[in-house]
């Protein structure tokens, strides 16, 4: 997945036509047992690039939260009520529809016998 991932980044995200096919072929070559297709490194790519991705916006809410304006910047009193930016608002809205689709999920898989 990491040899993807840099190839990709070395070509403006893309891969080039038929490299992931030598890499399934090289790996295959030297584990064969693990029989590792197109998907299983697609999947993995994907993985990796959300993990990295959401350890770049922890990091960037981590430093927002570090300096003393950011919490003023971010968040605005209006009479009772407190209003968010709406980068802060919408992350929140997505991070509840994850929670709720791994609840659904998991309800899901728990019901179907394997």
């Amino acid at each position: 997945a990491d040899e993807l991932i840099r190839h990709q980044d070395s070509k403006g995200g893309r891969a080039q036509r038929g490299f992931v096919e030598g890499l399934v072929t090289r790996t295959n070559g030297v584990a064969p047992l693990l029989k590792i297709t197109r998907d299983d490194i697609n999947d993995e790519v994907r993985r990796r690039k959300k993990k990295k991705k959401k350890e770049a916006e922890s990091a960037r809410a981590a430093v927002l939260l570090s300096s003393g304006d950011a919490a003023t910047d971010s968040v605005a009193s209006v009479g009772s009520k407190v209003r968010f930016a709406p980068d802060t608002a919408s992350s929140r809205l997505v991070a509840r529809g994850d929670a709720r689709r791994s609840a659904s999920l998991a309800s899901t898989n728990c019901a179907a016998p394997r």
